[in-house]
């Protein structure tokens, strides 16, 4: 068992890598990839440095994938919680993204935001 918990290991390593190259080089990712990407990244490197057993990286990765797809969406909702994730969020992508200019990111961000606008709107026309 404990091959398949260096094996999960492994994989959790891939994904917080993916992910994180991911947020610097999509610089129109919403915070709950932002968050996703954080979520990977912290698993990948609390679990050696709390001694966790290799093998809950398996349901770490399961747990990550629902918490950028469903739980981060729900708990940006949330007027008590929105403002920290974003705070959280914001700090993170900033040092993913360390040597990229502001100016180029909020163009990225904006030019997303205008893309699922009209997403949006052709879809109900």
């Amino acid at each position: 068992m404990e091959i398949i918990g260096y094996i999960g290991y492994a994989a959790l390593v891939i994904l917080a890598i993916i992910w994180a190259v991911g947020v610097r080089t999509q610089l129109g990712a919403g915070v709950h990839t932002v968050l996703g990407s954080l979520y990977f990244v912290v698993g990948a490197v609390g679990i050696p440095l709390l001694g966790i057993d290799m093998l809950h990286t398996l349901w770490v990765i399961l747990v990550g994938f629902l918490f950028a797809g469903i739980i981060a969406p729900v708990l940006m909702g949330m007027p008590g919680l929105s403002w920290i994730l974003g705070l959280v969020a914001g700090m993170y992508s900033g040092a993913v993204r360390v040597g990229i200019s502001r100016q180029e990111i909020e163009k990225a961000q904006a030019d997303s935001v205008c893309e699922t606008v009209n997403d949006y709107m052709d879809k109900q026309e």
